[in-house]
Formats: structure tokens, C-alpha cells, sequence
């Protein structure tokens, strides 16, 4: 199914724009990445988004210098973490781990009759609460203003010799 996006009538009425658009967003990001991951996969992204936040406020804490010869670096440490918080952030209260389909086809020896089953099972993680994708949200943004913040750094501040 490459290329190409089905979207199916509702009862005989046509689809419509805000039908077609979630389909088609729940489509793109079913195949990106947020479709299945697995459980070491995600506390890979929590420990990623976790430790670099941690290392930003550490190094608030510590008032590191804000020259710039030191902000191209400290961006690019920041970059996995808003990623990682952005994949965080978008994969919902669920979280599928696994999706298995089963295609049953049988057929009548006696007859030219066909009939199809198609069974799907998902294995997800459920959030007890919808705050976290909140949380995951703030942490991309305030990472993402880092990131612009040491950018402005990096182009405005000149270097004394």
C-alpha cells in the first residue's frame, strides 16, 4: 500500500475534511514511528529526554558561561532530547507495542463461496494519566528555546580577545 491512502465511506455518506485529515494523520503516523515500538524503546526516549533536561537544569545551576564559542555544542547535545521528547509527546495515551493480524480465508468445496476474516490485536501501554503528554510537550518547547536561545547567542554575541 505504497503511495496510496484509502479512505473508507461512512454509511454511505461522503467522508468528511476532518474524517479524511485524522485518518490520514493517524495513517502517516502509524507508519513513522509511533505505529509499534517496543518497551526498551521507549525507555530509551524517556532516558534520553530525561537526561537532557537534567543536564540543562544542571547546567543553569552551575551558571555555566553563555559565550559563544560554547553554543553550537550545547545545542547540538540538546537536539536527541527534542526528539526524543517530540516522539514522547506525540505518541499518545496508548501505546502500541505490538499489532498482529491474522487473514482467515474459507473456502466452499461446493460451491464458488468465499468468505474472508481479518482479526487484528494490539498490545498497548495505556497512561493513567493524560498529563504526561502535557509534560512531554513543555520539555520539547522549553528545549526547543534552548536550542533558539544559543542560536541568537551563537549570531549576536562577539568574542573578546
Amino acid at each position: 500500500m505504497c503511495g496510496t491512502f484509502y479512505v473508507p465511506r461512512l454509511s454511505g455518506r461522503k467522508p468528511t475534511v476532518e474524517y479524511a485529515t485524522n485518518s490520514f494523520i493517524n495513517y502517516i503516523v502509524g507508519k513513522i514511528g509511533m505505529g509499534e515500538i517496543s518497551i526498551i524503546e521507549l525507555g530509551v526516549y524517556a532516558f534520553v529526554t530525561y537526561s537532557t533536561l537534567l543536564m540543562l537544569i544542571i547546567s543553569v545551576i552551575k551558571e555555566a558561561p553563555q559565550g559563544k564559542s560554547l553554543a553550537i555544542a550545547r545545542s547540538i547535545y540538546v537536539i536527541p532530547g527534542i526528539i526524543c521528547a517530540g516522539i514522547l509527546a506525540g505518541s499518545g495515551i496508548n501505546i502500541v507495542t505490538d499489532t498482529v493480524t491474522t487473514a482467515n480465508t474459507i473456502k466452499n468445496l461446493n460451491s464458488s463461496e468465499v468468505w474472508t476474516e481479518t482479526t487484528t490485536q494490539s498490545k498497548f501501554i495505556a497512561l493513567q494519566s493524560e498529563v504526561w503528554i502535557l509534560i512531554h510537550w513543555m520539555i520539547f518547547l522549553v528545549l526547543v528555546a534552548y536550542v533558539l536561545m544559543q542560536v541568537l547567542i551563537l549570531l549576536t554575541k562577539h568574542e573578546k580577545l
